[in-house]
Formats: structure tokens, C-alpha cells, sequence
């Protein structure tokens, strides 16, 4: 292993501060590039029950 201990491995010879915020930002776009379609997909389906059910009012009248 490259490092003596944890302490090393965040610091990372004073790179670190650099490094860490650097993989936190790569999990937060690829946590939203999951999750955003997710989300967009449970809005239109939404929509389209909406759309269905005010078909069916119109239909019944």
C-alpha cells in the first residue's frame, strides 16, 4: 500500500485538498446523470395518467 495511514492517504502530500473535492464533484454529476433521468421519466409518466384520465372525463360526458 502506498500510504503509512489514513491520515496520509487524505492528505496525499498536501495534495489532497486538491484530489478529494475533485472525486466528490465526479460522484455528483454521476450521481445526477442516474438520477435525472429517473425523475424526468416519474414526471411523464405522470402526465400521461393525467392525459388518460382527462380522455376518459371526455369520453364519459
Amino acid at each position: 500500500m502506498y500510504f503509512q495511514d489514513v491520515s496520509s492517504l487524505l492528505h496525499m502530500d498536501g495534495h489532497g485538498l486538491y484530489v478529494w473535492p475533485t472525486y466528490g464533484i465526479g460522484l455528483l454529476i454521476i450521481a445526477y446523470n442516474v438520477l435525472a433521468p429517473l425523475r424526468h421519466r416519474k414526471q411523464v409518466i405522470s402526465q400521461i395518467k393525467r392525459q388518460i384520465q382527462d380522455v376518459r372525463r371526455r369520453g364519459v360526458e
